[in-house]
């Protein structure tokens, strides 16, 4: 028998919002997290691990999808949904950035301290915190999927 199960008193839904590929629109994209998996029901112990891994994501695409030429129009928004249902939270993102695999990236340097090359550690995070991460290209889209399992209390 499975140990994940769709959890009582949560409710089944889907939600998306735009955001602007843009650091300050990181506080706007938790409190939609934040508000959708209350509105789901979603267990409280989710809500951190939820948010930590988007915080992570969606600064990664501002920081290194769109290069040094910032976003300029609605369809360059990351797209942010949330699904939640059938014993699972699933966060996809998509943007038009650059074409790029972040789960074909090298592993960071977790041993050299402050000497270590900077990036990487975005994924790695979201990556150790999530149950599992797909990546696609999709119509000329980056889409990268998140989810995490809901356990039996």
């Amino acid at each position: 028998m499975s140990r994940f199960f769709a959890f009582p008193g949560m409710k089944r839904m889907e939600t998306a919002r735009a955001f602007r590929a843009n650091p300050d629109q990181i506080n706007g994209l938790c409190a939609f997290l934040s508000e959708a998996l209350h509105d789901c029901e979603a267990p409280e112990k989710y809500f951190t691990v939820m948010e930590l891994a988007a915080d992570e994501i969606f600064s990664n695409i501002v920081k290194y999808a769109y290069g040094d030429v910032p976003p300029k129009s609605a369809g360059d928004a990351v797209v942010v949904e949330l699904s939640a249902g059938d014993g699972l939270l699933e966060l996809r993102f998509e943007d038009r950035g650059a074409p790029f695999n972040p789960l074909t990236a090298a592993p960071p340097d977790l041993v050299s301290g402050v000497e270590r090359e900077i990036g990487g550690l975005g994924i790695f995070i979201a990556r150790s915190v999530m149950d599992e991460v797909r990546y696609s290209r999709e119509g000329g889209r980056n889409v990268l999927t998140l989810v995490k399992f809901v356990e039996r209390a």
